[in-house]
């Protein structure tokens, strides 16, 4: 037997994609880490389990046990683990609002989910089956990887309709192993790239000799370990795709990295390895290397390569056009859109109406953070094109039955005349009880915590009452004993929303203060006279308070000024603001164009009767991602490579180089964009 090094680190990672943490020992078995991986988020859109890939800014996330695990490997462990967020907040996994947290920071619904037997592996599967590369890789483009024939395929093949394994939410191997020679000779083909260990995430750092160099692991494929009295098969080199040039906790993004290793390496860095035993092992153990055994069967398994693939291609193939001749008719809804009916109505005033909806399906509501918004895909009597729109949810966020909107119906002034928002238009005079609607989300990343002990200030104008009332509601069941102050401005009595329903929050809320100011009423009244101002919001401000606001895009504006003036810190302000939605009249933007979307390899026309590039992408058969759809949450940023585009007035534009916001764009010449 020959030394080939000894270990120097072993790192846990309690949620899978998540940040993890290094230990001094650990339990191995053939199923794995014991402390490893217990945890996974799962996408409720989808009913799968999710991962960086999928959803890069899990991989800003960190984890770690509130108590370190002991024993052996088992599938339905779970031990608590604590989620740190990259603005420092943390939350437990067993805070009834960790899902609903997590969903709003991803900007998508998920569940953080411990390890499920192996015998229900719903979750676990994937749309469509892979092939060995995707199964290997994470990637199925069809596009060839070279040198994959180390790999063996008798791992791959039962589990490519999976994206883990049933029982497990590691990727493929239990155990990815990486050397420091590995890391030493990457830095030396890129010595600007920062190749820290933790950028790849393996279970083990293998400290190798001073004159071991190059990637050695890729030598030990089909040998043996022995790690203490643990005993490891090399199965494979690690195949990597791109997220190690991802931004993670402390390191930047670097797209260079993941290209110097393609470059460089074959696109292979670290190997793969399974436990065949149960044994413990602890930082210093030294790595013994085992002769190869039984070259003939690992031949043999190469030699089946083609025959596997051509099977799994008919599978993947089958797959496909099934679920394609399955796919009903009508507009085409962007992903993530569910059917609802509309429950019942209620006005509110002359302007509001609240419309409340469930699943049409009947299955329950998920938790949301007070303050989020749901997209809402109506259909336009006068077209075949649907109209989205984004309202934020007015109702408790605790456990709801029925989703609440609270719509303003929605005037405005243009050329000189007067005109309805077709959105607010919509609801308030085509909706009736019954009706279908499909609806995304709850999305947003505007809102409170209810389990948040801070004192809180909320302050509003006009219809921006609506998220203060979803947090009241909240409060009020979840965290009545929370100081929290509500200053709202409204321009008469008969503009005032929800007057019941704050009297009832205050009833159940002991440390609630209420301040309404009217601007305009000439009748008497006992609230207090005048517009919201920042000496109101300052008065009510004590230690550690945070402030909320909502309303219009001046009023936050204004505030913002004013309270950074009168010394509120920046950071424990919130906003958002309405937007009217006004005709772009910018010079160029009434000519069709040329619009080119680079990765779907597609170029095609854009007309001046398009609304915006986001719901134009979507006509084109395009998921483009999105959350506000009015320029607020920025999630549907997208590069543009030519081209110029126009935007409303009072947008925040997006700080990227060469990035604009699908959803409040219209084109000012020929286009290419990265889509």
């Amino acid at each position: 037997m020959t030394i080939v090094g000894k270990v120097r680190e072993i790192w846990q990672y309690p949620v899978k994609s998540m940040f993890g943490s290094r230990v001094n020992s650990a339990t191995l078995s053939p199923r794995g880490m014991a402390s490893d991986r217990n945890w996974a988020v799962i996408d409720q859109e989808v009913g799968k389990i999710t991962h960086g890939r999928k959803l890069p800014r899990l991989l800003t996330l960190k984890a770690r046990y509130i108590r370190q695990p002991t024993g052996e490997f088992d599938e339905t462990i779970g031990p608590l683990v604590e989620i740190e967020f990259p603005d420092g907040r943390l939350v437990s996994s067993d805070d009834p609002w960790a899902s609903a947290l997590l969903s709003q920071y991803l900007g998508r619904q998920v569940v953080l989910a411990t390890r499920s037997p192996s015998s229900k592996s719903a979750h676990h599967a994937i749309k469509v089956p892979m092939l060995p590369q995707g199964t290997l890789t994470g990637m199925n483009s069809g596009k060839p990887v070279s040198g994959l024939s180390p790999h063996p395929l008798e791992k791959p093949t039962p589990v490519a309709d999976k994206g883990t394994l049933p029982g497990a939410y590691y990727d493929m191997f239990p155990i990815h192993i990486m050397t420091t020679a590995t890391l030493d000779r990457m830095k030396q083909v890129y010595p600007a790239g920062d190749f820290r260990v933790e950028r790849y995430r393996p279970n083990l750092l293998i400290e190798t000799p001073e004159n071991a160099s190059g990637f050695i692991e890729n030598q030990w494929t089909g040998h043996k370990i022995r790690i203490g009295d643990s005993i490891l098969y090399c199965d494979s080199p690690t195949i990597r795709c791109s997220i190690p040039g991802a931004e993670q906790p402390g390191m930047a993004e670097d797209p260079k990295i993941p290209q110097a290793v393609a470059e460089h390496a074959n696109q292979f860095l670290g190997i793969y390895c399974s436990p065949e035993n149960t044994a413990d092992i602890q930082v210093g153990d030294e790595i013994e290397l085992v002769p190869r055994l039984f070259p003939r069967v690992l031949n043999r398994m190469r030699s089946l390569r083609s025959a596997v693939v051509k099977k799994m291609m008919g599978s993947a193939r089958a797959t496909i056009a099934r679920d394609e001749a399955r796919k009903p008719g009508g507009p085409k809804l962007p992903r993530g859109f569910v059917p609802y009916l509309l429950n019942r109505r209620k006005t509110e005033t002359n302007s509001i109406v609240s419309f409340f909806f469930v699943r049409k399906d009947g299955e329950a509501l998920p938790s949301y953070i007070p303050g989020q918004h749901i997209v809402l895909a109506l259909t336009r009597p006068d077209s075949e094109k649907l109209l989205y729109r984004p309202y934020t949810l007015s109702g408790s966020g605790a456990r709801p039955a029925e989703f609440r909107i609270s719509v303003q119906l929605e005037t405005f002034e243009l050329a000189g005349q007067s005109h309805q928002g077709t959105g607010s238009f919509l609801l308030h005079h085509s909706l009736s009880v019954g009706d279908e609607v499909h609806i995304k989300g709850p999305t947003g990343q505007f809102g409170d915590l209810p389990s948040d002990k801070h004192p809180l200030i909320l302050a509003c104008t006009g219809i921006g009452i609506t998220p203060m009332m979803s947090i009241l509601n909240t409060l009020a069941s979840e965290n009545p004993e929370r100081h929290v102050s509500l200053i709202y401005g409204v321009r008469s009595l008969q503009a005032m929303a929800f007057q019941s329903e704050l009297e009832k929050c205050r009833q159940r809320m002991s440390n609630l203060v209420l301040k309404v100011c009217v601007s305009q009423e000439t009748e008497s009244h006992n609230f207090a006279s005048g517009r919201v101002t920042a000496s109101d919001i300052v008065s009510a401000c004590t230690e550690n308070s945070r402030v909320l606001l909502c309303g219009t895009q001046s009023f936050v504006q204004d505030m913002r000024c004013e309270l950074a003036a009168a010394g509120i810190e920046k950071a424990a302000i919130s906003s958002e603001s309405f937007i009217q939605r006004r005709a772009i009249s910018s010079k160029g933007e009434g000519q069709s164009r040329s619009v080119e979307f680079l990765q779907s390899d597609l170029k095609t026309t854009w007309t001046p009767n398009e609304n915006n590039l986001l719901e134009f992408a979507e006509s084109q058969g395009m998921n483009a991602a999105f959350g506000c759809r009015y320029g607020v949450c920025q999630a549907c940023e997208a590069t543009l490579l030519s081209g110029d585009v126009g935007y409303p007035e009072n947008i925040e534009l997006p700080t990227g180089k060469n990035k604009i916001l699908l959803c409040c764009t219209r084109p000012k010449t020929d286009l290419v964009i990265d889509l």
